[in-house]
């Protein structure tokens, strides 16, 4: 649900590639803005099978529903776990005279119904079998031990020890078997993080479909690269980057693909049931090049050359060696991460 600016995402991002080969990552960030510090960030860490998606986590459970083998709900909270750098943040949660461990307080009401609702819908994208992690950042229990009560109750969600799985002492682990990290005690930030196990019996509940998004309408449009154009690009990479994609098995160039203007995309690899979630993305994957002729030739006339994007020197890192980035200052890296977050994530967005 908040997948922004994207720790969480690159870190299982690689460990996909590492451990797995690859395997399709989805992060999902609503907020347009803090998407495209995620999408900068996903391209820094040379992360090829990710998808992006500006999608209400409410909804996203409809749009795939039984298609995830893992799904992280990472979702907003009430940040009480911050107050080592914002102290006030542990007075955001009135009590409002509520001692009821059932009712959350009337200050954090919405938040808390809102989790809820993010948390079936990931439990809806859940495949039978897969894992869901449920976390926070806050301390209360409304907005965590509640959660995890409601969730088994509802769907018969089974919980799974976290401290076990984690190779952490026994006596750590809280209610439901979660973990709770105590700034205190582990000299770091707040947080909250429980585990669940879809039963292959199990049975999403029918949350209905998803209301209107917006959506990147050009996937129908794109086409396979020639081999001409396939090998005019790459011998360009080469030569300015010294770095192409597929050196090193890091991607297939199958998965290159172009359009009517001249866009060359770099596409994760879809499982099958992930189209109508394809579709809520902003953009179909990470731009690599544009086509244009050479000579001034026009209406298609001239051998056609390509110029390479900034997201593909940015992606290809300290794995380039040509001339575009051999004499690269540190200060032009940064400026050149910047211009890629700056770049918007959304087709048309101001």
């Amino acid at each position: 649900a908040c997948s922004a600016p994207g720790s969480k995402s690159t870190q299982l991002g690689l460990w996909l590639q590492a451990e797995y080969g690859g395997g399709l990552l989805v992060a999902n960030e609503l907020d347009k803005r803090r998407a495209a510090s995620l999408r900068a960030n996903i391209i820094s860490a040379g992360l090829t099978n990710t998808m992006v998606t500006c999608v209400d986590g409410q909804v996203l459970g409809s749009l795939a529903p039984g298609q995830f083998d893992a799904v992280l709900a990472d979702v907003p909270c009430s940040c009480e776990g911050n107050s080592r750098k914002n102290a006030v943040s542990l007075l955001g949660v009135q009590l409002d005279g509520v001692s009821s461990n059932t009712k959350a307080p009337a200050a954090i009401e919405p938040l808390v119904e809102l989790q809820a609702r993010i948390l079936r819908s990931a439990w809806q994208a859940l495949r039978p079998g897969g894992c869901l992690v449920y976390s926070t950042c806050t301390f209360n229990r409304w907005e965590n031990e509640a959660q995890c009560e409601r969730l088994m109750n509802e769907f018969k969600a089974k919980a799974l020890d976290v401290p076990s799985l984690l190779g952490m002492p026994a006596e750590l682990a809280g209610e439901f078997g979660s973990l709770r990290m105590w700034p205190h005690t582990f000299d770091i930030e707040g947080f909250f993080v429980a585990c669940f196990v879809k039963d292959a019996d199990s049975v999403a509940a029918q949350l209905g479909h998803a209301t209107h998004q917006e959506r990147w309408s050009g996937f129908a449009q794109l086409r396979s690269l020639t081999s001409a154009e396939l090998n005019s690009l790459r011998d360009q990479a080469r030569r300015q980057l010294g770095f192409w994609l597929s050196d090193g098995g890091m991607t297939d160039d199958a998965n290159l693909r172009t359009g009517t203007d001249g866009e060359v995309w770099l596409l994760p690899s879809l499982g099958d049931g992930l189209d109508s979630l394809a579709e809520h993305c902003w953009e179909p994957g990470i731009p690599i090049a544009r086509a244009q002729r050479s000579g001034g030739g026009t209406d298609g006339e001239g051998p056609k050359v390509f110029r390479l994007s900034k997201e593909l020197l940015l992606f290809a890192g300290d794995r380039a060696s040509g001339p575009l980035a051999a004499l690269m200052t540190e200060e032009q890296w940064e400026s050149l991460y910047i211009n890629v977050k700056e770049a918007s994530p959304v087709r048309g967005m101001h």
